[in-house]
């Protein structure tokens, strides 16, 4: 028997079979090919594949339908299948998701990151098989003795679950994190021609009125992508002054859209003072509160009811809460008149992955990460219930003395220059943009949509530019990669780096990389602007 990785290609092309074969040919695997979802089928379940490689568009039978019969079969269903599309829309692998799909590759397929994916899902596949066998052997064990060793097995089996959770939580967060970049990337469109077309409207007039309803509209598109990221991966937390009203107001409103009408909401709002906190955490902690309360009234419906306002906390209160000080706090009051919890479930409540809701209704990590984030931001959460009585949580969090300025609208200080700049972006739709925006800021720009060739342009007149901006997500070189090799020519070279989403960089490693600045897109002109001047004036002080 042959000890290689078995690989199943499903295509109704037999020449993409071979191309897909011959892109995995020095990795040495053991390749099979099928062209129909029947053929496809009788060899998965004859031949137990490590991976499947599934193309979506196919006559007859399409991979849709060909994952979810797999996903459904016994001896199947633990296959790993990545999906082939052309198609790159957000709705196509959310219905692969939904279907039993663990990944997606879209066409035209790049050799280096089909042998990744491939080698990252088989190792998947090998410590799960690994956790599959250590099980059956400890099912025989517990044959064999006490009862003791059956409480064992019922622990073994929540991690595997836990495991599994975790899987599916990374698949999610991948999915997000290129959610983010192509969004972010249209929002830098959207949002930066918008600027531009303001400055060329007179004020007040309802054109630029209504331009700045579109710039409004567009970041808060960013913020939600922000949202998105916090509710699949860990991000950096951001903490700034923040007003706690705003984002109760947004997160009724992606409620109400969701929740039956059998639920009433109520808002209670009675202070709009500020906590120093990371916005996308503060969103995540209201939206687990108030999605957790309206789960307790799905059945039977009720009222949810959210009250934020001020509260001094003395000493009686602080001495029963580790880490939380005597002093004003914010009040965040959710409370629901559902089932209610009994005293040893209250117990728990907070433990990961514990949860009382029905097997996938609920995944265990919602309130544990409610209490993580109110102990990273200083306060304390209590929860009061009874069962048949309801339940009400009060998260505090302590107040500073802070006003926030909110200002949506175009910076009113814009910093110009004269400078050249090689401006380096792969869509030629936000190159276009960002030349505009940059001329318009006085600056003389070449821009390129290759970064070969914007290497071969700077090796060419190396002295002739003042700032690289880079695009860190490129075909053929990263920015990271293109920003080396002008520092291997032009040492003193300012280099600013943007990206739509990238989970392998943040500022903090920009930063160890020699990177002058790291900008997350959509970028408003007041705000490049700025850090243009700074870069470039910082690098010419030395």
């Amino acid at each position: 028997m042959s000890s290689k990785n078995r690989i199943l290609i499903v295509d109704d092309e037999p020449m993409n079979v071979d191309l897909l074969e011959a892109m995995l040919t020095d990795e040495k695997y053991d390749v099979i090919g099928a062209n129909n979802g029947s053929e496809a089928l009788e060899k998965a379940t004859e031949l137990f594949p490590d991976l499947i490689l599934l193309d979506i568009t196919m006559p007859g039978m399409d991979g849709y339908q060909i994952t979810r019969k797999l996903k459904d079969g016994p001896t199947t269903r633990h296959i790993p299948i990545v999906l082939l599309t052309a198609l790159n829309g957000v709705e196509d692998k959310v219905k692969g998701l939904e279907v039993g799909a663990d990944d997606f590759l879209t066409k035209p397929l790049e050799k280096a990151e089909l042998q990744a994916r491939v080698k990252s899902l088989l190792k998947v596949k090998a410590y799960h098989d690994h956790m599959l066998n250590y099980q059956k052997k400890l099912e025989e064990e517990v044959k064999r003795r006490t009862k003791k060793l059956e409480k064992e097995l019922v622990k073994r089996k929540e991690t595997e679950a836990q495991l599994i959770q975790a899987q599916k939580m990374e698949a999610i967060g991948t999915l997000a994190g290129g959610i983010a970049h192509d969004f972010n990337n249209i929002l830098s469109s959207i949002m930066g021609y918008t600027e531009l077309a303001l400055f060329d409207i007179e004020d007040e007039t309802e054109l630029h009125e209504y331009l700045q309803e579109v710039l409004v509209a567009g970041g808060r598109a960013k913020d939600l992508v922000q949202h998105i990221l916090t509710f699949s991966r860990r991000t950096e937390k951001i903490m700034k002054p923040v007003q706690l009203e705003p984002i109760l107001k947004e997160v009724f409103k992606l409620l109400r859209a969701s929740l039956p009408a059998t639920i009433e909401m109520k808002q209670n709002i009675s202070s709009n003072s500020v906590v120093l906190a990371d916005l996308t955490q503060i969103h995540q902690l209201i939206m687990n509160l108030c999605t957790n309360a309206a789960q307790a009234m799905e059945k039977e419906g009720g009222t949810l009811e959210v009250n934020l306002g001020q509260e001094q906390l003395e000493e009686s209160f602080t001495n029963q809460h580790t880490d939380i000080k005597p002093g004003a706090y914010m009040k965040l009051s959710v409370s629901d008149t559902g089932c209610g919890m009994a005293p040893d479930v209250i117990e728990r409540i907070f433990d990961p992955f514990f949860t009382t809701k029905e097997k996938g209704k609920g995944t265990g990590i919602g309130l544990s990460a409610v209490h993580g984030i109110v102990k990273s931001h200083g306060g304390a959460i209590t929860v009061f219930s009874e069962p048949g009585k309801g339940s009400i949580f009060k998260a505090f969090l302590p107040l500073i003395d802070k006003k926030v300025v909110e200002d949506n609208s175009i910076e009113q200080t814009i910093l110009t220059g004269n400078e050249s700049v090689l401006f380096i972006d792969d869509e030629q739709a936000l190159v276009n943009m960002g030349k505009l925006m940059l001329e318009h800021l006085g600056y003389e720009v070449e821009a390129c949509t290759d970064s070969l060739e914007a290497l071969e342009k700077f090796k060419t007149q190396p002295d002739k530019y003042d700032l690289a901006i880079c695009d860190m997500t490129m075909p053929k070189m990263t920015g990271t990669e293109l920003a080396a090799k002008f520092r291997e020519i032009r040492s003193d070279l300012p280099i600013i780096l943007c990206t739509g989403y990238n989970a392998n960089i943040s500022e903090l490693t920009a930063k160890k990389m020699g990177i002058n600045a790291f900008v997350l897109k959509p970028i408003a002109m007041g705000k490049i602007g700025k850090i243009i001047r700074k870069v470039i004036d910082t690098t010419q002080s030395l």
